[in-house]
């Protein structure tokens, strides 16, 4: 069940991401007002987050290309990644984990405290979880109930999603087991 997964995550296109150098390697407390600052920078568009509810690839990159900003939120704090990966649009997901920095992929509602990946889990959108996934999303990130996406899939019903989550919780997080040698 879970090669099977690993098997759909992996067949997917390659994607290069956006080279973000210097804000991933600040540590969270500069980080933070940085992104803030480039963000505000940026001109802000509801068509971002229209392009991205209704799958509109096409107006996505124009509004892009014309400088609106890909980290856009609505009144609710959701991303266009939020709505792309709820609706499982994954032409828009996959543009958007390509071209907006990385940051998007972590960033949490207001209403909720959900990432995309919480909403693509919570709407059985298997093949978005995996490009998210792929991509470096976090996977232990709780929402405002506590929740962590793979615990949204197991209440969706979708146990091989919340089985192929699981696996990845575990292979990303740091092998803590040591070996002692002897002399």
């Amino acid at each position: 069940m879970v090669d099977s997964m690993n098997t759909a995550c992996s067949s997917s296109a390659s994607v290069s991401f956006w080279p973000a150098i210097l804000f991933p390697l600040l540590p969270w407390p500069i980080h933070f007002p940085l992104l803030l600052v480039h963000h505000l920078l940026e001109k802000n568009s509801d068509g971002i987050i229209k392009a991205a509810k209704q799958g509109d690839l096409k107006m996505l990159k124009d509004l892009h290309s014309q400088g609106f900003s890909l980290l856009s939120i609505d009144a609710h704090g959701q991303t266009a990644l939020h709505f792309g990966a709820r609706h499982g649009h994954k032409d828009i997901v996959r543009y958007l984990i390509a071209s907006a920095p990385p940051s998007i992929l972590d960033m949490v509602d207001t209403e909720k405290g959900q990432t995309a990946l919480h909403q693509a889990a919570s709407n059985r959108r298997r093949t978005v979880c995996c490009m998210l996934v792929a991509a470096g999303a976090s996977l232990t990130i709780r929402d405002l109930q506590g929740n962590t996406p793979r615990a949204l899939a197991q209440r969706a019903d979708d146990q091989e999603l919340a089985a192929y989550l699981e696996s990845q919780e575990k292979f990303s997080q740091p092998n803590n087991n040591k070996l002692n040698y002897v002399d």
